[in-house]
């Protein structure tokens, strides 16, 4: 699939860890992306260590398309749950939502499907502003 450069609003942090509350326009950021006419997209630096078995980072950059359905089970996605927003792999189980980090360190998490919302997938990470 063909990409090209855009610029697309950055927002503050995404926790790759405990959940963050909410996050903030703090301005725009240009990336290369896939040619999807419709998408929206949008990105978030990325704070904390629960991806580190992925080779994500505190720091880098998630680029996210902003939809609320994810293209697979497992996909690295944006989620917003009781706690706050994070980033997780998301497995849809019946009626259940699990999301599992990348680190030892940190246990799944399960939720009713009623009390998450999918925000987005990650389409590209980046190392740095």
């Amino acid at each position: 699939m063909p990409h090209h450069v855009r610029r697309v609003p950055l927002y503050g942090q995404i926790s790759a860890g405990l959940p963050l509350n909410g996050l903030e326009l703090i301005g725009s950021y240009h990336t290369r992306l896939p040619r999807r006419p419709r998408a929206r997209f949008a990105a978030v630096r990325i704070n904390g260590d629960s991806l580190i078995e992925a080779q994500i980072f505190d720091g880098q950059i998630a680029v996210i398309e902003l939809t609320p359905e994810l293209q697979f089970n497992g996909q690295l996605a944006a989620v917003l749950t009781p706690e706050g927003l994070t980033l997780k792999h998301c497995w849809f189980e019946g009626h259940l939502v699990r999301l599992l980090a990348c680190n030892r360190r940190y246990r799944p998490q399960l939720w009713p499907v009623e009390e998450v919302t999918v925000q987005g997938f990650v389409v590209r990470i980046e190392k740095d502003l």
